[in-house]
């Protein structure tokens, strides 16, 4: 059997052990109780959100990523606490355990965006010898200590998981903001603006992860003349401004 062929069963394999993946019950009435608002149908898509970013881990294990949900992260964290359980559902999943992230702190409720405080990215293939760690990010800078592609590399992963529509966000990235969860990371899939990122604050437009891109000109629109100096006028925001977030 070719190496190619035994790469997919090994990964079907997987990917089959976290579908069927029975989350400890004790897990989930913690996650419950630090969130009082979640209902048993919230803590049901939590699960979802955290199988997700199992799968990214099985299908891509020498992708660098980020995780960027503050309840996914919380779940995680209290699988983890599950020691013997959770180190042999890693060993059938992943072939190694796969330890969280020193915990997340809560977002800001305004001007903070995504994940507040990546400090390392998470390296899905690879056991770690500690935890990432995580600082504060700055004010519209995005997280720090990651390059802005670990993040990228988060949600292209993920809509291919899901199979997202354009301007649709996966599970992993609106799950925080879908359960209205307090200090949780918001996002858009793409603000809109073509050269220039629309500021949302306590949002992260994933479009402009790496930069707004080139500017986007145009002349103005009904035909009405240019005036002298200014040339064509400047950013433009495309159809859909603020579409993707759920």
């Amino acid at each position: 059997m070719s190496p190619q062929f035994l790469l997919k069963r090994r990964t079907a394999s997987r990917l089959a052990a976290i579908d069927a993946y029975r989350f400890p019950a004790a897990a989930r009435q913690r996650v419950a109780t630090a969130n009082g608002s979640l209902t048993t149908s919230g803590l049901d898509q939590v699960e979802a959100a955290a199988r997700q970013w199992f799968r990214l881990a099985a299908r891509h294990p020498r992708a660098k990523t980020t995780m960027p949900s503050l309840i996914t992260a919380t779940l995680w964290h209290e699988l983890a606490d599950q020691s013997t359980e959770y180190a042999q559902f890693c060993t059938t999943a992943f072939g190694h355990v796969l330890p969280p992230p020193a915990p997340l702190p809560a977002s800001p409720a305004a001007g903070t965006r995504g994940p507040a405080g990546v400090g390392g990215a998470v390296d899905l293939g690879a056991p770690s010898s500690g935890p990432a760690g995580w600082a504060r990010a700055e004010v519209g800078g995005g997280p720090p200590g990651v390059p802005p592609s670990a993040l990228a590399e988060t949600f292209r992963l993920a809509r291919q998981d899901e199979n997202c529509a354009p301007g649709a966000l996966p599970l992993l990235f609106r799950i925080d903001q879908q359960l209205a969860i307090p200090g949780g990371y918001r996002y858009l899939a793409d603000c809109g603006g073509r050269g220039l990122c629309h500021d949302l604050p306590g949002t992260l437009c994933l479009m402009h992860l790496q930069g707004n891109g080139r500017l986007i000109r145009r002349r103005p629109p009904f035909g009405g003349p240019t005036h002298a100096g200014e040339g064509e006028i400047g950013p433009v925001c495309g159809a859909g401004c603020g579409s993707g977030s759920q």
